[in-house]
């Protein structure tokens, strides 16, 4: 459970940062939030991963792709911070 707790405290805050993004981008129907998946083994143990949820349409939250942790931690997050700072300069 540290690990969870480890990633939660790194990540929340830059899925926060990036909501805030997308609203600053006129992109207000876009949403990200943490998820915690809880898998059960066959032979009865579980393993839990934190992942993050976006929802394209933050009205219906029936719908949402995931997005694994290391993927929007390496990836996603810093494409959402490049199009707003190409923005910032204009060039959006």
């Amino acid at each position: 459970m540290r690990e969870i707790d480890q990633k939660l405290q790194e990540l929340v805050p830059k899925i926060n940062e990036s909501n805030i993004i997308c609203r600053e981008l006129k992109r207000d129907n876009i949403m990200y939030k943490p998820d915690i998946f809880t898998e059960v083994t066959p032979d009865g143990s579980r393993i839990s991963r934190v992942q993050v949820k976006v929802y394209q349409d933050r009205n219906n939250e029936d719908t949402a792709s995931v997005i694994p942790y290391d993927i929007f931690m390496d990836e996603i997050y810093f494409k959402i911070k490049e199009k707003y700072d190409e923005a910032e300069q204009g060039g959006f």
